[in-house]
């Protein structure tokens, strides 16, 4: 009896004190290197921060639904790869001349060139523009820097003639643009996750939300001028006084009801640009509306 407890002491001992075991490092493929270079920039250039074991555990789990990821499927792998690091991909045809002016780090357009042994695309990023000149960053290559190319040599490498010819881009957007990765995941309901997402937009746009509030406590104590001043001219008029109370006081009515529509408009004009702040912010700051993912022909 002594003997079979003190076996059960030293089973239960060892489950609870056994040192857990180390899992080996996920060794990546070269279209998953690829794929993990691409979104790290993308959500660098998002601002979104994410969780590296739980990226690598999102390619563990790719494995088995992409097992050839690296020829034609890439584009598809690389779709998947971006949901989890909450990353919309959107593939759009417009010309050079259509996205110059739109190009900026926080908002890369992203462009392809296929290999000469049909194996993984080359992936390059623009992210700057001036004076005819193109700066680029190859993405395929992790160590690449970033370049800047003639308008010239940027056509030779699309292989076509002039700026206006349609070109295939991918752009990105975060899935949920007003809230971060770790609000997300940390609640299921989605009014919770609305409602978040609202409150994440306010303190974002804090600054103006602040201005229109003032703004309105503002024009709500100036409109009580009206009332007030009508009150003062019955009783003007009633015991009789002079009409030069009555100018000077139909003059202050008018000065401040004069401002308060100043005021109004100053907070008509600041709420639409915080409308057009929140409209271009969802969208990253570019001027097509993007409709969902689809792929390339």
């Amino acid at each position: 009896m002594l003997k079979l407890l003190q076996s059960l002491v030293r089973h239960f001992r060892n489950q609870l004190f056994k040192a857990k075991e180390t899992e080996l490092p996920i060794r990546l493929s070269r279209g998953e290197s690829l794929a993990q270079s691409i979104l790290d920039f993308l959500a660098e250039s998002l601002s979104i921060q994410s969780v590296p074991s739980q990226i690598m555990e999102g390619f563990r789990s790719l494995r088995s639904k992409f097992p050839h990821e690296a020829k034609l499927e890439f584009l598809d792998y690389l779709i998947a790869a971006s949901h989890q690091y909450q990353i919309k991909l959107n593939f759009v045809q417009k010309s050079i001349l259509d996205i110059r002016t739109y190009i900026t780090k926080d908002a890369p357009f992203l462009f392809q060139i296929k290999s000469k042994d049909l194996g993984l695309p080359e992936i390059y990023a623009i992210i700057g523009y001036h004076a005819s000149s193109y700066l680029i960053r190859p993405l395929h290559n992790y160590v690449g820097e970033e370049e800047w190319v003639s308008e010239k040599d940027f056509l030779k490498l699309f292989g076509i003639k002039t700026t206006k010819d349609e070109v295939d881009w991918i752009v990105a957007e975060p899935t949920f643009p007003f809230s971060s990765q770790k609000e997300i995941h940390s609640t299921s309901s989605a009014l919770k996750n609305a409602i978040k997402q609202i409150y994440h937009l306010i303190r974002i746009e804090s600054k103006d939300v602040w201005i229109v509030f003032i703004y309105g406590i503002g024009i709500g104590i100036l409109s009580l001028v009206v009332p007030v001043a009508t009150s003062s001219l019955v009783n003007i008029v009633a015991f009789g006084v002079l009409l030069q109370p009555v100018i000077i006081l139909t003059l202050l009515v008018v000065f401040f009801l004069g401002f308060a529509g100043a005021m109004q408009t100053i907070q008509i004009y600041v709420v639409e640009i915080l409308q057009r702040r929140v409209l271009f912010g969802s969208q990253r700051n570019l001027p097509f509306g993007f409709q969902g993912s689809a792929k390339m022909p």
